[in-house]
């Protein structure tokens, strides 16, 4: 027990020193040449400093020579409001109503028509199943906004077509597309 309670007074007394930051540096004789290097330190011996100044300078009668360690902190983080990113996506439960086998149909003067089928994937009947179709342009702006003609009722499982959806803007404008389910649990 005597030979850990030693152990731990020589490791706080080296802690000690290295945490306060003084070092002492034994102080050449007065015949001793001093060389200056370039972070300031004085060595008696020029090879001991890479870079060290040609022109050697006498050694001052003086106390021993105390120097201070250098103290380093870590930057603060940079303060950000954007939220932290993900590789993976988000979890989204399945959507009871999905659109099956949707197609993009070009109308007789190059509009926007869409064709497809709705199935219900969940375990009860829904009613007033309908897709709703968002156009955007090159410059992510809501060119139109169409809903399909209502399917009255869908059972589970059961798929049906939806009445083709015809919109005005032409298909040479739209950038992309979003399609949307809608659908009421009761009737």
């Amino acid at each position: 027990m005597k030979r850990f309670g030693r152990a731990l007074l020589a490791v706080s007394l080296i802690s000690l020193l290295i945490f306060s930051g003084c070092t002492e540096q034994p102080q050449p004789s007065t015949a001793e040449k001093l060389y200056v290097c370039p972070t300031g330190e004085m060595v008696s011996d020029p090879e001991l400093c890479p870079g060290v100044t040609e022109t050697p300078v006498s050694s001052p009668t003086s106390p021993p020579m105390m120097t201070q360690a250098p103290i380093t902190t870590a930057a603060p983080p940079p303060h950000t409001t954007a939220a932290p990113t993900t590789t993976a996506e988000p979890y989204e439960p399945p959507s009871i109503l999905v659109v099956i086998d949707p197609v993009q149909v070009p109308g007789p003067g190059g509009e926007f028509w869409f064709d497809g089928k709705l199935r219900n994937n969940g375990e009860t009947v829904i009613y007033n199943a309908q897709v709703r179709l968002t156009l955007y342009d090159e410059f992510n702006k809501v060119m139109e906004i169409k809903n399909s003609v209502p399917i009255t009722e869908l059972k589970p499982g059961e798929t049906a077509p939806f009445i083709r959806i015809k919109l005005k803007t032409l298909i040479s404008r739209v950038s992309r597309y979003e399609i949307e389910t809608i659908y009421q649990e009761e009737p």
